[in-house]
C-alpha cells in the first residue's frame, strides 16, 4: 500500500478542491504470522466506517467479500503511455497497445471460495466443493450488464462476455445458462462467451486483444 498511498497524497497536493484522510489498519502475511489471522477484527470494523477501503494484496479481501456480502470486484485495464515502460517496444513491433481498454469482473464469495475454511483433508486426498448459486448469479450478472449499458452510453462497444469452464464442469454450465437469462433482459448489451483459459492467455500474451475477442467477464474460480 505504500505506493498507492504515495500516488493519493500526490493527487491531493495537486487538487486544491480534494482532502484525504487515512486511517490505516494490520492485515495481511505478516500480520497472519505473528497471530494466525489475516486480518484482525480492528481492521474488519474498519472497513465498515470509511466511505473508500483500500487493500493490498493481503489474502483477506475474500473473508470480506463474505462478510459484507460483496458479489462484483471490478478491475479496469487501459492504456496510460505515461506510465508503460514498453511503449516503445509496442510501437516498433506495430502492436496497438494504445486500444487496451476494458474491465473485468470477478466474483468472489462463491466457485471454490464458497469451501474456503470447510474443505475436508485426509492423508489419502483432500476436497473443496465448488458452489454456484442462483441468487449471487444474477445479482452479479446484473451488476455487469449494467455496467456494460453504462460503457455503451460513453461511446465504448458495451460488450460482455461470460468466462467459465462450462466445456468441463456441469457448475458452470448452469452458470453460464443463468447469464444468458439475464442477458435478454438488457437487449442493449452485447453478449458473448469464453473459456477462462483462453481468455487469461489472450490477457498476459496481447492484452490489446481484449475487447475484440470481448472477454470481459471472469466468474467464480
Amino acid at each position: 500500500m505504500t505506493p498507492a498511498l504515495e500516488i493519493l497524497r500526490r493527487i491531493e497536493a495537486s487538487t486544491p478542491s480534494l482532502r484525504f484522510r487515512f486511517t490505516e489498519g494490520a492485515a495481511g502475511a505478516g500480520h497472519c504470522e505473528e497471530t494466525g489471522k489475516s486480518m484482525p477484527d480492528s481492521t474488519v470494523r474498519l472497513c465498515e466506517k470509511p466511505t473508500q477501503s483500500c487493500s493490498g494484496p493481503a489474502g483477506c479481501l475474500g473473508a470480506l467479500s463474505r462478510q459484507y456480502r460483496g458479489h462484483a470486484g471490478g478491475r479496469a485495464a487501459f492504456y496510460l503511455r505515461s506510465l508503460c515502460r514498453y511503449a516503445a517496444r509496442a510501437a516498433d513491433s506495430g502492436r496497438a497497445e494504445s486500444d487496451i481498454d476494458f474491465v473485468l469482473i470477478r466474483e468472489s464469495t462463491e466457485g471454490l471460495f464458497a469451501s474456503m475454511g470447510k474443505g475436508v483433508v485426509s492423508p489419502d486426498e483432500a476436497c473443496e466443493t465448488l458452489v454456484i448459486t442462483r441468487r449471487t448469479s444474477e445479482r452479479l450478472f446484473d451488476f455487469s450488464l449494467r455496467l456494460a449499458e453504462r460503457q455503451k452510453k460513453r461511446g465504448k462497444p458495451g460488450l460482455l462476455t461470460c468466462v467459465d469452464k462450462a466445456n468441463a464442469f456441469k457448475a458452470y454450465a448452469y452458470f453460464r445458462s443463468i447469464f444468458d437469462e439475464r442477458a435478454k433482459n438488457f437487449p442493449g448489451v452485447r453478449t458473448d462467451h469464453a473459456y477462462v483459459d483462453a481468455c487469461a492467455a489472450l490477457m498476459v500474451r496481447k492484452p490489446s486483444a481484449v475487447p475484440r475477442h470481448r472477454a470481459r467477464y471472469h466468474g467464480p474460480r
